[in-house]
């Protein structure tokens, strides 16, 4: 199982300055635009600050997966996840 943060309203991801200087207090990242989605500090700081961690127009979500493959989708900043088990994929026979 995976775990992978993701936005899940209209607006775009985005961390809120307390999320920030979490991070760089607790792992000296200085820029958290950088980390992948499915980065361990990352998720920890999420878990740890909850809705603290969200900017303006953010409602980060961590989501858990069964894949080590995943794409985020967006629509408006709205994200989904992708994984290969999760497309519906039409055959050319």
């Amino acid at each position: 199982m995976n775990k992978i943060v993701i936005n899940g309203c209209y607006g775009g991801f985005g961390l809120s300055e307390v999320a920030k200087d979490w991070l760089k207090e607790h792992y000296g990242i200085d820029d958290s635009d950088k980390l992948q989605r499915h980065d361990s500090r990352l998720i920890e700081c999420i878990e740890t600050l909850g809705e603290a961690a969200n900017d303006d127009y953010a409602k980060l979500e961590i989501k858990t997966i069964d894949s080590n493959l995943y794409r985020i989708n967006e629509y408006d900043g709205f994200e989904f996840i992708s994984t290969p088990d999760s497309i519906d994929w039409i055959e050319i026979s």
